[in-house]
């Protein structure tokens, strides 16, 4: 173990081994291991770059996969999308895999990679610094220990920090309450009067599976979601012989998703005025879905989204409206006003008792410390959530700052280009490893985007974000209102295979090398 403590922490672990540069415990630190931490570590490893450790504020790796063991949680894509190219995997039970399957598939790429022994778990970083006289990055646990690093990637993905709604008086609430995020498993939801709050993507799964259970769900929806139907059966053992034995068929499938599924859709998303007449017929496939699924008209109206298609992510399901058929389930639309020792009571004034209260309200995105979730200070002490404040969200093909060299995002500033999230790990991931094999080649130990490549790809972003659904759609009432005021450097406007081209032919005069410290 390389692991070097503070005198807080002195004494923990085993001697690090003799290395060339002995004032570092590694050369590469990662910050997280998701999915996304353990894809750059992998391309690391692939460039002759092992001298990597994997920082795990949890108790295992896994992230996303690990933390939402809530009742129906899946894949919103078909699996054989969600899954890297370097670890396709063929027994999935579905089209759209449950989380343990997805969870047992990022233990699986730690195994197969060797990663892990080198994830340090319970290792929760309080700050990452750079040290400009050493050019390293000193990186501060929660618990006294450091570690010190040439370079630092900071991969704490996307779905991090709980959105935990600010709701009067749910303080006091004797009863039990839990997000999506930390679902409690030892508590017994037979018999119980349960509310779920929020119906995205979290609560579309869940709802239908608690309704099963308790003796009354009630349902608080603040904004109804735009649901497709869900084209999901088991994988037949013809269909896993034939991706596992027939040559190109895997790769066929994976191309297929794509063409049909992330072009159209993430096209509607920043091509708006080009996809809209996509939109509206995916709008009215929806509201057949509804009508088909719910015969009384005063709840499917309920259920119609007032805003279009792609303006908050849609989802799929094929229980969701067939929960709001069963007696125990009430839809309530009217606002909470505040929740008191035993209930919620809405704005109308109208009082609900309940034993539980569920929280689907998904994740905090686009603020302050959420997207990295932990300070990070450049040169100058600067601290990087300042920068863009003053400077605007932004970074060199979503990966890299000018002022913080030698540091890496895996989802930064216009990052997002697919719905499938693993396509925008392997881009990321991808461009460090590449950025990294070429300050060896060089013999360089220092890297830095220069401030012309990154105000080049910043005016790129903003020009090519004119097209973009929140700016030509109807999407009041789809999202907080402050999100849709200005571009917050969230999708890149580009699909995911003109992003992927940019990783591998962005030019890599791009960044300035050097040796120093």
């Amino acid at each position: 173990m390389r692991e070097r403590a503070t005198e807080a922490a002195a004494g923990r672990g085993d001697p690090a081994p003799a290395r060339a540069d002995p004032q570092l415990d590694c050369e590469v630190l990662i910050v997280g291991a998701g999915l996304s931490g353990l894809a750059t570590a992998v391309y690391l490893q692939k460039s002759g770059i092992d001298d990597v450790l994997l920082l795990e504020r949890s108790h295992t790796l896994g992230g996303t996969w690990r933390d939402n063991t809530y009742p129906g949680c899946t894949v919103d894509l078909p699996t054989i999308y969600y899954s890297f190219s370097f670890a396709p995997l063929f027994d999935w039970s579905t089209f759209y895999a449950p989380q343990s399957e997805l969870f047992s598939y990022c233990r699986m790429i730690a195994d197969k990679h060797g990663l892990t022994g080198k994830i340090r778990c319970d290792s929760l970083v309080s700050a990452c610094r750079y040290d400009a006289a050493a050019n390293v990055w000193i990186t501060e646990l929660a618990d006294g220990r450091r570690f010190v690093s040439r370079y630092l990637t900071v991969a704490t993905g996307l779905f991090s920090t709980p959105n935990l709604p600010d709701i009067e008086g749910v303080e006091r609430f004797r009863g039990k309450v839990f997000h999506s995020t930390a679902w409690d498993h030892s508590y017994d939801l037979r018999s119980k009067t349960a509310a779920v709050i929020g119906n995205g993507a979290t609560g579309v799964q869940i709802i239908p599976e608690v309704a099963e259970v308790v003796d009354r769900l009630d349902v608080y929806q603040r904004t109804p979601t735009w649901v497709l139907p869900k084209p999901d059966k088991p994988l037949s053992p013809r269909m896993k012989w034939a991706l596992k034995h027939v040559p190109g068929f895997a790769y066929l499938l994976r191309q297929l998703a794509f063409l049909v599924i992330d072009i159209p859709l993430y096209g509607i998303l920043i091509d708006h005025p080009r996809f809209r007449w996509l939109a509206k017929r995916l709008e009215r496939v929806c509201v057949e879905h509804i009508r088909r699924e719910l015969p009384d008209p005063e709840l499917q109206a309920k259920m119609i989204p007032t805003f279009d298609f792609g303006c908050r992510r849609p989802t799929w399901s094929n229980k969701y409206y067939k929960a709001f058929r069963r007696p125990n389930v009430r839809l309530v639309t009217d606002r909470i006003a505040r929740v008191t020792e035993d209930s919620i009571v809405t704005a109308d004034g109208e009082e609900r008792k309940i034993d539980a209260i569920i929280l689907a309200t998904g994740f905090r995105r686009g603020e302050r410390h959420t997207q990295p979730t932990i300070p990070i200070f450049g040169k100058g002490g600067q601290e990087l959530e300042d920068f863009w404040d003053a400077q605007g969200r932004q970074a060199f093909k979503g990966v890299s700052i000018t002022g913080f060299p030698n540091l890496f995002l895996t989802f930064g500033p216009y990052s997002v280009n697919s719905l499938s999230f693993i396509r925008m790990m392997e881009a990321s991931a991808f461009h460090i490893a590449r950025v990294m094999r070429a300050a060896r080649a060089r013999r360089a130990n220092y890297v830095e985007v220069t401030p012309e490549a990154q105000a080049r790809d910043q005016e790129l972003m903003t020009r090519l974000s004119t097209r973009n659904i929140f700016l030509h759609g109807q999407c009041a009432g789809a999202l907080p209102a402050d999100t849709l005021k200005a571009p917050r450097g969230g999708l890149r406007p580009r699909n995911s295979l003109a992003s992927w081209l940019e990783q591998q032919t962005f030019r890599l005069s791009s960044y300035a090398f050097a040796r120093k410290g």
